[in-house]
């Protein structure tokens, strides 16, 4: 990993997938003994029957395979667990993404902590002048479709979000006040098309595909000062720690 990168993309999202995931095993593994004497009498029914229907071997194999697919629906992860282990992948491919800039002298802060709330920042990048920040949000779908903005909902695919870009704008404010720079909002989008290749808010706040951040980033005019870098660095880091390490 680059020196200028600083933290994990979708650690914290990943530990609650995590969480959710344990809990949720705990109550699969009940419900599984509950079941697993009556599905077995199934099973045995079930394969006398197939047995009579169908040529021995191919009975056998459905026979065998039915206790392994009968498992394998008790424990398939919930709604809950699926959504925050995708969110967690969108944000480590957003952070990849990323990496390519730091490898360039932009630092970027990844799953940062805000002081005094139980918010995290996804991804906040340090422009080279060492003057201004940008923090990302990343939103994830795995339904397809395209973002959009109606009037002051976010909108991915199906699902709109109207709380979204109040809060976006909230917590690039709070880095504005611990980086003591200008922080722009930035939604990235995985998952699902930006038409036009990025939308503005009124708020200023834009919306890009994460596959198209690089570009977003470097159009941003600036001139690199390693001097105000370091010390903007330095602020970022002791600041915004590691979500979850306060």
């Amino acid at each position: 990993m680059s020196r200028n990168v600083y933290g994990t993309a979708g650690r914290s999202a990943q530990r609650r997938a995590d969480q959710l995931r344990c809990e949720e095993l705990r109550f699969q593994h009940r419900r599984a003994v509950r079941w697993i004497v009556p599905a077995l009498v199934l099973w045995y029914l079930a394969a006398g029957v197939i047995d009579a229907l169908l040529p021995t071997g191919t009975a056998w194999l459905l026979a065998a395979a039915a206790p392994y697919v009968l498992l394998k629906r008790f424990y398939v992860p919930g709604p809950d667990v699926q959504r925050w282990a995708a969110g967690a992948r969108a944000e480590r491919r957003t952070g990849e993404r990323l990496e390519r800039l730091a490898r360039r002298g932009w630092p970027v802060l990844l799953d940062r902590s805000l002081p005094r709330t139980r918010a995290n920042l996804d991804a906040l990048v340090l422009l080279p002048d060492g003057r201004s920040a940008v923090y990302i949000d990343t939103k994830s779908t795995r339904g397809g479709g395209q973002a959009a903005l109606k009037a002051d909902t976010f909108v991915l695919g199906k699902s709109a979000y109207p709380k979204a870009i109040p809060t976006v704008l909230a917590e690039a404010q709070a880095a504005q006040q611990v980086l003591g720079v200008p922080v722009r909002a930035v939604i990235a989008v995985d998952g699902a098309k930006v038409p036009h290749g990025q939308l503005k808010h009124s708020s200023g706040l834009t919306v890009v595909s994460s596959r198209d951040l690089r570009s977003l980033l470097t159009a941003i005019p600036h001139q690199r000062d390693p001097q105000s870098l370091e010390a903007l660095t330095v602020r970022a880091t002791s600041g915004l720690p590691p979500y979850g390490d306060r």
